[in-house]
């Protein structure tokens, strides 16, 4: 009776060893920091199933600095920011995934303000103008909550886990240009501001693709 007695007692130990183990597995949490053109944050998610994950995502990023290029003064800052949801769809149940979302974030991305040296020139609209001194050129672009499409690899599902996404965010953003009255002349005010509107659409048409690439490190409970 010993054996039977025996084996029932190891199988039993077998299984309360292992009930952690699989329900630390079947939990399907995510969490990770994450840095990229879309700042530097933290997120969290949920794995579905091995097809499926779910993740919220919070980063932010800002820089301001002054530079001297060519004769002109650049005075800009910089603004990343995500609130960011997504759904991975992983076809082959491994670490590679399609990923589809929404930055929920509207933020001013730069803000620049170019002051040239007198004599010197600046483009508007694929023209070069003479500047007069004294004279500047403002601008800002920022977005609106905007969809995300992508792929990435890693992420997975148990352990510790880094992850790489590659993709864009499809919108296209809202631009200010402006000008001091005398920049370009002797353009009349007219012609200035149509200057500075067709190289506003134009800067919205470039940017309406804005790049998104992001590198994450975390853990999968």
């Amino acid at each position: 009776m010993k054996t039977p007695i025996l084996a029932l007692a190891a199988l039993v130990a077998a299984s309360v060893h292992a009930a952690p183990e699989e329900a630390r597995k079947d939990l399907g949490i995510l969490v990770y920091a994450v840095g990229g053109t879309g700042g530097i944050g933290a997120g969290v998610g949920y794995h579905i199933n091995d097809f499926l994950s779910i993740r919220g995502e919070i980063a932010n990023y800002s820089y301001d600095d002054t530079v001297s290029e060519s004769g002109v003064d650049w005075n800009g800052e910089l603004e990343l920011a995500t609130k960011g949801v997504y759904l991975d769809i992983k076809p082959f149940a491994g670490s590679f995934r399609i990923t589809a979302g929404f930055n929920a974030s509207s933020h001013t991305l730069a803000q620049v303000t170019a002051v040239p040296a007198p004599g010197s020139t600046i483009e508007l609209n694929g023209t070069s103008y003479t500047v007069q001194g004294g004279e500047s050129v403002s601008g800002a672009i920022a977005y609106d909550s905007r969809p995300y499409l992508g792929v990435g690899w890693g992420l997975a599902r148990d352990g510790f886990t880094v992850g790489l996404d590659v993709g864009v965010e499809i919108g296209r953003p809202s631009v200010n240009l402006s000008a001091t009255t005398n920049v370009g002349s002797p353009l009349d005010a007219a012609v200035l501001a149509g200057e500075l509107a067709a190289e506003t659409e134009q800067i919205r048409d470039d940017l309406e693709l804005y790049p998104v690439v992001k590198i994450s490190v975390g853990y999968s409970f």
